[in-house]
Formats: C-alpha cells, structure tokens, sequence
C-alpha cells in the first residue's frame, strides 16, 4: 500500500490546469494521463470529474471501481490519504447497472464531463465485426456533437457509459473494439443503446 503517492503526486502536479472544464484539449489529455495513473494500481479502477456549477463549491472526483473487494479496499486506502485541496472533495463510486426501463424511456439521468452532457439513452450503436472464437464484438457508437469534444474525453466517457449500461464484466468481455462516430441525419440500421445486451444475448451468425 505504500505506493499510494503514485497518483497523489501526479494530481498535486496537475490538479490547477484540471480546474478549468472549458480547456477540452488540455482536459482529455490530463484526463487520459490519470487514468493512466490510476492504471498503475488496477486496470478495473476508472474515475470522472464533476465540476461545481458555483463558485463556492468543490469539485469532486469520484474513482469508479465495478465492485471487486479487493480494488474497493485498495481506493479506501488510497482517499485516506489524498490531500486537502480547497477546490476538491474525493470519493468512491461503486459502479452498478442503469435501470434499463429509464433508458428506455429517456428519462435515464445526464453524465457530465466537464461542458461534455450525455445520456446512455442519447447513444445508438452498430456493429462491425465478430469473432467466432472469442465471442466478441467490433461495434461503432454515434453519438451527437462528437466533432466538439477531444477523443481522448469521448473514449472515456463511453467507457463509463457503457459499464453502467451493461456491468463492467460482462462489457469488457462483449466489446473488442470501439469506435466513436458523429450521429447521422438517418438513423436507419443503428440500433438503440438500451438493446445492446440483447443483441450481444441473440446474436447468430445465421
């Protein structure tokens, strides 16, 4: 557990330039260093960044674990010793699925990411390839606004979307590739992002 300085020294370095959402090349880029940093104590911890909407505020961040013990004991330890900052509060997210019937609906609560505002219900998605021997999928996700945001900001952000639409195991072991795309004016052949877990469930090559 001593190597909790790791990421700690990385964000004393870095947090002032995080403060400012409105600097989207500057934020996807720190943003993916993180999670590289993250990365160093598990490849199942994430995190994401609300910031306060008043000056008076705190922005928080929040490290995403799917739930494993083992990580969730690891990022305990890891905000006992964050540091005091004026601007931040620090905190544990355990990542569960999205009620799939407000999904549906739409009434399916916003993301933010900065000015970035999204919902699982705004995301329609196509695959691409499958492979026979692995069981998973290529698949393309469009999405509105996607030449605003860094990529960088996007690939993440999708990534938290996706595990809380479809559980972090079992995305990981359905999606093989991602790519992003602009939503088109005609949306026939995409499909919904609330029936991606049936067509992983129903797929056939026949």
């Amino acid at each position: 557990m001593s190597t909790h300085n790791h990421f700690w020294n990385w964000f004393r370095d870095n947090y002032q330039h995080l403060e400012n959402p409105k600097d989207f090349d500057k934020i996807g880029y720190l943003m993916l260093e993180a999670q590289e940093e993250l990365s160093y104590y598990s490849s199942n911890l994430t995190f994401f960044i609300k910031y306060a909407k008043e000056e008076n505020k705190k922005n928080k961040l929040k490290f995403v674990s799917s739930g494993d013990r083992s990580v969730v004991v690891m990022v305990n330890y890891l905000l006992s010793k964050a540091p005091e900052l004026p601007k931040w509060k620090f905190s544990l997210k355990k990542r569960s699925k999205r009620k799939l019937s407000k999904i549906i609906e739409g009434t399916d609560p916003d993301y933010e990411f900065g000015d970035f505002k999204i919902k699982i219900s705004d995301l329609m998605f196509a695959p691409s390839n499958y492979c026979s021997d692995t069981e998973m999928f290529d698949i393309t996700i469009y999405l509105s606004e996607f030449w605003k945001h860094p990529q960088v900001l996007l690939y993440q952000a999708m990534a938290i979307l996706l595990e809380d639409l479809l559980g972090a195991d079992y995305a990981y072991s359905k999606i093989d590739q991602l790519t992003l795309e602009q939503m088109p004016k005609n949306i026939e052949g995409l499909i919904p992002a609330h029936d991606m877990e049936l067509f992983f469930q129903t797929f056939t090559m026949e």
